[in-house]
């Protein structure tokens, strides 16, 4: 799986530089365009302004120029009348002369007008060198921009083939997670059989423990049976069978039968090993048991009183006895208003019965005790 997941990181990796190329070409293709400085103006609108300017100048210079047709034809006409022979004012001579003074000051202006316009020629000469540069650049970037869309052609092309291997790589890893997930499901399956074999082992070393507890009282009590049976019999003996003919009952002599208790025959003790308590805890807490014997049964009982007193005097009377089987059963007593509520948990539902069966009889006892003792009790004690 591990060899899987690396050739998928590898096949991904083919492509994990395309973005960074992509984005250093654009960047490299952006920084190479012209751009203008802050603050200057355009080209073009350099251009317009020169071009309004010039226009402006040559109307300056067709008027001037038109003033100045216009005096020599002044000129050759009263140089006809002159050699026609009229004769001038002097106020018309001195017009004529005032604008033959003028003329020089007129091609000064016109002169400048000339300089002008070509140095606003020679600006668009320069401007038309710059924009052919920036067109010739700009038909590089172009061409640029051509190679950079095949290359991204080709990047996509190869992430097109990137992505079917990666799906087909992704489908083996989930093939590979869906084994895994079987395998947890079985590992979790094969724990928690395993806390309950280890609850269901304390469960069975309790009922055995229980069994044998009752075999022992059994074999105590029958030996306190027993016992006390042949003292009986040997005093009856000794007090009267001096006086009874020996035919007359064969038996009379024979001591008490002896009883043992003992495994079904072909059975044997059941043996369990020992497990340690921490252990069981723990299991219990994996499998989710908050209280009581794995496999325990529960029952609650509420037994209601005339008083709450008379509840709490049953209680502290029957608290005095604790359950023969400790081990096998657990009893919870507690007091609600005038209720008496006990709460058992047994390994069995017989054990259940029974154990429910001796706490109502006790519970009959002191209510029968109660109501003869009771009230009398209390006028004796105001």
């Amino acid at each position: 799986m591990e060899k899987d997941r690396s050739r998928l990181d590898k096949i991904l990796g083919t492509t994990g530089d395309f973005p960074e190329r992509l984005i250093r070409t654009i960047n490299s293709i952006h920084s190479s365009l012209p751009a203008p400085e802050p603050g200057d103006r355009s080209v073009l609108k350099q251009t317009q302004d020169i071009v309004t300017s010039q226009e402006h100048i040559v109307t300056t210079m067709a008027g001037v120029l038109e003033n100045l047709a216009g005096h020599y034809d002044n000129m050759a006409g009263a140089l006809k009348d002159t050699e026609a022979g009229e004769a001038f004012s002097e106020e018309e001579l001195q017009v004529m002369n005032r604008d033959t003074e003028e003329l020089s000051t007129i091609m000064a202006e016109l002169e400048g007008n000339l300089l002008s316009i070509d140095g606003y020629h020679k600006q668009l000469v320069t401007h038309k060198d710059d924009l052919q540069k920036d067109l010739d650049h700009l038909s590089s970037v172009v061409y640029d921009l051509d190679e950079l869309a095949k290359i991204m052609d080709d990047m996509l092309v190869e992430q097109d083939n990137v992505d079917v291997e990666a799906g087909e790589q992704l489908n083996v890893l989930h093939h590979h997670l869906t084994v895994l997930d079987e395998l947890h499901a079985h590992y979790v399956s094969y724990r928690m059989a395993f806390n309950k074999l280890i609850l269901e082992m304390a469960r069975r070393r309790q009922y055995r423990e229980a069994a044998e507890n009752i075999v022992r009282g059994m074999m105590r009590q029958l030996e306190s049976m027993t016992e006390e049976e042949t003292h009986v019999r040997a005093h009856f003996n000794a007090e009267y069978g001096s006086h009874l003919p020996d035919d007359l009952c064969l038996c009379i002599s024979d001591p008490p039968t002896r009883w043992e208790v003992a495994p079904l025959d072909g059975t044997s003790p059941e043996v369990l090993p020992e497990i340690d308590r921490d252990i069981i805890a723990e299991a219990s807490e994996r499998v989710g048991y908050s209280e009581g014997p794995p496999g325990a049964e529960s029952l609650t009982v509420e037994i209601p009183f005339a008083s709450p007193k008379h509840a709490a005097i049953a209680r502290q009377v029957i608290e005095v006895d604790a359950e023969l089987q400790p081990q096998a059963v657990q009893r919870t007593l507690c007091v609600q208003d005038d209720k008496l509520i006990a709460t058992f948990r047994t390994l069995t539902v017989r054990l259940a019965r029974l154990t429910l069966n001796a706490f109502l009889e006790n519970v009959d006892l002191v209510v029968r005790t109660i109501e003869h003792f009771g009230k009398d009790a209390e006028e004796r004690t105001k």
